[in-house]
């Protein structure tokens, strides 16, 4: 009997709640899924199925962990588990959706929807394919590649570690080759970037203080201020670059430096 994709949580939220306009938008989009699964022939002519095809694994993490956060129920877990075990690869790694190649970035977010539908990953097939192919995406100065073709990144090593540590397969990889480049790709201004010597940016520090944090290797920046400042001066606007211009878009080094200057008040 086919699972059905959607469930009726229009009880779940009340009609006056500040999520209840949200949890509608979630319910469509659940339908939009569920069109791209089970009218596979029409949705071959539906052009915003075909362009959003690759984001099906990742599109079912962000709903399902949405839905989490706002405590309604309108996907149904099963049938979301089966969905993202539908996408695994022959190597053990999952596809953005079927018939596509493997990636790390997807491969992290199927383990986390099987993780929220309740699905036990000591049962995941070819759990040993898995761990060999994540683990052989290291490369020797410690990155990881997001696939057998791509170049590293420190998303990459992020997802990765990620994927091994909810495995409870750390050890398959050399550790501390991969905190060094982590560590490596620490920029002048204090933050992460994508690789060494690169500028840092909001979301690639997230994700190399995650993958030390991860390795047991948070030490290495609890007691930096260079990266204290960074977070501080960047704003939430993802780089030092984009906080330091003005209300007109023009760089004002003014910006930086005053909150330099607030970040040194606070220290």
């Amino acid at each position: 009997m086919a699972l059905s994709t959607c469930q009726d949580s229009s009880n779940s939220v009340h009609n006056n709640s500040p999520f209840a306009e949200l949890n509608a938008f979630s319910v469509e989009n659940c339908k939009f899924i569920e069109k791209h699964r089970h009218e596979k022939e029409s949705a071959k002519h539906d052009l915003q199925i075909q362009i959003a095809d690759t984001l099906l694994v990742s599109g079912l993490y962000w709903g399902l962990n949405t839905q989490s956060i706002l405590e309604v129920e309108a996907l149904e877990p099963k049938w979301c588990a089966q969905q993202v075990l539908d996408c695994q690869t022959e190597s053990g790694a999952f596809a953005g959706s079927q018939g596509h190649d493997a990636h790390v970035l997807y491969t992290y977010s199927a383990l986390q929807v099987l993780v929220l539908c309740g699905y036990p990953l000591s049962d995941v097939p070819l759990k040993e394919e898995l761990i060999k192919w994540i683990s052989a995406l290291q490369n020797e100065d410690g990155s990881f590649s997001g696939d057998e073709f791509g170049s590293a990144d420190s998303r990459f090593s992020y997802c990765a570690l990620a994927c091994l540590a909810l495995l409870n397969e750390l050890r398959s990889v050399n550790v501390p080759r991969a905190v060094s480049y982590i560590l490596s790709c620490k920029s002048v201004d204090g933050g992460f970037g994508m690789q060494p010597c690169s500028e840092a940016h909001a979301g690639q520090t997230f994700c190399c203080i995650a993958s030390l944090s991860i390795c047991g290797a948070l030490h290495h920046v609890l007691s930096d201020q260079s990266l204290s400042y960074w977070l501080f001066c960047s704003g939430g606007s993802g780089t030092l670059s984009n906080n330091s211009r003005g209300a007109d878009g023009v760089s004002n080094p003014s910006c930086s430096r005053s909150r330099f200057q607030e970040s040194k008040k606070l220290s």
